[in-house]
């Protein structure tokens, strides 16, 4: 999933596993929300794409949370995260498949 996902990225963004089915994508320079949108929804499809494993074929969904911070927000590495994960949990309540934004305020 990791090689799709990053396949998926421009070359000097950022993707890497968080935790057990959990990846986070960092696209530096994105501002705007029709591009985030883009972003979201070409990794969902990458992700929908059937894969072969050793008992056959499997094919997931995803749930994904996005958070665009403008350079003069003034939050942690931390805070991030958790805007991102809250837009996630968000997604999954509204079904599988799908992407939600957590707008990010904090500012200098």
């Amino acid at each position: 999933m990791a090689d799709r996902l990053k396949q998926t990225m421009r070359r000097d963004d950022l993707i890497y596993r968080f935790a057990g089915d959990e990846f986070v994508a960092i696209a530096r320079g994105v501002l705007e929300r029709d591009t985030a949108s883009r972003i979201a929804e070409d990794l969902g499809r990458v992700l929908l794409k059937p894969f072969s494993i050793s008992s056959g074929i499997v094919q997931i969904g995803s749930s994904i949370g996005v958070t665009i911070c403008p350079s003069c927000a003034n939050i942690s590495g931390d805070q991030l995260l958790q805007h991102s994960d809250t837009a996630m949990y968000e997604a999954k309540r509204g079904g599988r498949n799908g992407f939600r934004f957590k707008e990010c305020y904090g500012r200098s």
